[in-house]
């Protein structure tokens, strides 16, 4: 997710700030450092090589969709490689779902964030969007996805140029509010996203539970799905379970020590 834009451009047809419209466009802040996602150095590293490469390649598949059981670390991949492309000023959108946070209006909200993303990364498509929303209320605060995917996005996307991939993360899909659905979320993305233009690229992170990825390996054009447990990029995890107990530890040693300094000095 990208920092919020300062450009301000005014509707000359109304004289109205767009930026006053884009407010009645629900936003959620998709940025979430919290420690349960936090990425321990040295580790999955043949997974992160193999996701920017993944992005940085111009024929890779639109959208690549890792699964596993819970636990297995696919959100602490996403949030690294957020974080990696963040700094670099290369990353788009970054969307979170959250099982407390579970409901229908929280999947609308997916892509009304991207439609605020986009539009303080690319002043061209914020130009674009005015275009689109003009007087329209009801546009701006419609809740079905198709009428925000093609409206909101397809549309004003028509009349952007981008040079280089467009990156877009969406941690936890399996947390959606209508996941159990089989016309959820996560049908309308294995439909549509074939329509964005060719340098998107969205990675999707999911639990492997059937309903959910079923309707994306029906689309094997588009999206390509990678599981925690791929005999290759997973080879190093023997590895990463070494880091990660001598990580701990070192840091129960420091504690232990610093204890006993506080003890000593008491």
């Amino acid at each position: 997710m990208c920092e919020r834009s300062s450009v301000r451009i005014i509707d000359l047809t109304t004289g109205t700030d767009l930026d006053e419209k884009l407010r009645e466009i629900p936003y959620k802040g998709g940025w979430r450092s919290d420690t349960k996602r936090d990425y321990l150095p040295g580790t999955r590293t043949d997974f992160l090589d193999y996701i920017v490469n993944w992005v940085d390649n111009p024929d890779s598949k639109r959208s690549l969709v890792l699964v596993g059981q819970a636990g297995t670390g696919k959100s602490s991949i996403a949030h690294e490689i957020a974080r990696r492309f963040r700094d670099m000023n290369r990353l788009s959108s970054y969307f979170v779902f959250q099982r407390a946070e579970r409901s229908k209006r929280e999947d609308y909200l997916l892509f009304t964030t991207i439609v605020h993303d986009l539009s303080d990364r690319y002043p061209s498509f914020k130009t674009a969007l005015g275009k689109v929303i003009g007087k329209n209320k009801r546009i701006r605060t419609a809740n079905d996805y198709r009428t925000l995917f093609e409206t909101l996005l397809l549309q004003p996307l028509k009349d952007v140029r981008t040079v280089g991939p467009i990156l877009v993360i969406i941690d936890a899909l399996d947390e959606s509010g209508d996941a159990a659905d089989r016309k959820g979320l996560h049908s309308f993305l294995a439909e549509y996203v074939s329509e964005l233009p060719s340098n998107f690229r969205i990675l999707i992170t999911s639990r492997l539970e059937g309903n959910i990825i079923d309707p994306f390996t029906k689309a094997p054009k588009t999206f390509q799905i990678i599981r925690m447990d791929d005999p290759q990029l997973a080879a190093g995890t023997n590895d990463d379970i070494q880091v990660s107990l001598r990580t701990y530890t070192e840091s129960m040693a420091v504690s232990w020590r610093r204890k006993r300094r506080a003890y000593s000095s008491g």
